[in-house]
């Protein structure tokens, strides 16, 4: 993962202060891997344990119940994928052992959430020599105007794959150290569209 990353995750997270809803005395059960530490949480990485699907499923779950229970929302994380969140908890996790993992998710949601999608928005497929990587159509519209706003070649900011958003995409990875392959992948879509300083 990048360094970027790595350096703007701690900031992000102490940003994002966790919404809660519990019993009158400010209590609620935790299940799965979200009842552990961030200690657990690094452990499993480490070792590779299945212990790992653990926690995968307790963002996935947590993810989509946000999803539901969350005002003008379809999607809070609409280009992350689980591996990617799971290695942004890993570096908040690293720094944050003791902290509660079920707390570290919510912080990081939380945090991502302010570029969510409000509303359904189909899948497209961005192809490319590479391969394909489906996203939604906002996501792109949203990745061709940030490739615009930095002066590469994307004549209209429209959500629809075609070849001048895959040449700016290439552009974008080259100049950026990037592996260059034309596809909004998550090294790429991260560089390009979290708004991390």
């Amino acid at each position: 993962m990048t360094r970027r990353l790595l350096h703007a995750l701690p900031l992000l997270l102490a940003l994002a202060a966790p919404a809660q809803a519990a019993d009158a005395e400010g209590r609620f059960a935790l299940k799965g891997g979200g009842a552990t530490s961030c200690a657990n949480f690094v452990e499993a990485r480490r070792m590779g344990a299945g212990d790992l699907r653990l926690f995968e499923g307790f963002v996935d779950g947590y993810v989509t119940a946000a999803n539901l229970l969350t005002p003008d929302t379809f999607d809070l994380v609409p280009w992350q994928t689980t591996a990617l969140l799971l290695e942004m908890l890993g570096a908040y996790c690293q720094r944050t052992p003791q902290a509660q993992f079920a707390a570290a998710v919510t912080r990081l949601v939380s945090a991502l959430s302010a570029e969510r999608l409000r509303s359904s928005s189909n899948l497209v497929g961005a192809r490319s020599a590479s391969g394909v990587v489906p996203l939604y159509a906002e996501v792109l519209r949203r990745v061709q105007d940030a490739l615009r706003a930095r002066n590469y070649t994307v004549p209209e900011a429209n959500g629809a794959w075609d070849e001048y958003t895959r040449l700016a995409l290439e552009r974008f990875q080259r100049e950026n150290n990037l592996p260059v392959n034309g596809l909004p992948d998550q090294r790429t879509l991260f560089a390009l569209l979290q708004r991390v300083n």
